[in-house]
């Protein structure tokens, strides 16, 4: 999807090209393809970032100490988010988030600056439980806008999934 600043990008591209054609100067047309170039790889980047990633969020499993259970209200957990690149070429610059209501802000966002080819990524943001009720947590989402942020692409990689808080 392209954003405000890539149609804002776009629109000077245009207008250098139709200025290049009526003054057929050779300098502006070199100055518009390079316009052109960033463009284009701007819009192509951040699909071959997001393509053939793999998540995994893994929640603890609910247990008991002593006389009360866990993850309880007023406590911490940490919930594990496990990012993997499913092909040889690395990525770079990667945003995930997902909705998460014990926390506060409600949106979990993690950044991944370099994930190498066939490697696996583990993310363990810490969460204060201030609420006991049984939360549904969104969908890990992979965001990026790399290099330029001209265009960006984001796309769903968990489900959604429970998380059962215990009272105090």
């Amino acid at each position: 999807m392209i954003t405000t600043r890539g149609a804002g990008f776009l629109a000077a591209a245009v207008a250098l090209f139709f200025l290049a054609r009526l003054t057929q100067v050779g300098w502006v047309y070199l100055l518009d393809s390079v316009l052109w170039g960033a463009l284009l790889l701007s819009a192509v980047m951040p699909w071959l970032t997001t393509l053939f990633l793999a998540a995994q969020r893994s929640l603890p499993p609910p247990g008991v100490s002593g006389a009360k259970a866990w993850p309880s209200d007023g406590g911490q957990i940490d919930i594990q988010v496990t990012l993997r690149n499913r092909v040889f070429w690395p990525r770079f610059l990667l945003n995930l988030d997902y909705r998460c209501p014990p926390a506060q802000p409600q949106r979990v966002r993690l950044f991944v600056a370099k994930l190498n080819g066939s490697q696996r990524a583990r993310l363990t943001p810490t969460i204060d439980l201030h609420q006991r009720v049984n939360h549904l947590l969104g969908p890990v989402f992979a965001e990026s806008s790399a290099p330029f942020g001209r265009f960006r692409r984001r796309c769903e990689l968990t489900p959604a999934e429970p998380l059962l808080v215990y009272p105090m």
